[in-house]
């Protein structure tokens, strides 16, 4: 009874949906900040964030 109102209701195909799109969304968050954590910012050197040593003279 509950299964069929799930899949055949629009309130059940809709929170079906919801409940896809809120685990999804972790997923694809952890994938994309992995994968874009790798990536220096161009012009960067491989100092890991320090601040370029400049001569002021």
């Amino acid at each position: 009874m509950a299964w069929k109102l799930l899949f055949t209701s629009d309130m059940g195909v809709l929170s079906l949906l919801t409940l896809a799109i809120m685990l999804g969304m972790p997923v694809f968050i952890a994938f994309y900040v992995r994968r874009r954590m790798g990536n220096q910012p161009a012009g960067e050197a491989d100092s890991a964030g320090a601040p370029a040593a400049h001569s002021h003279t």
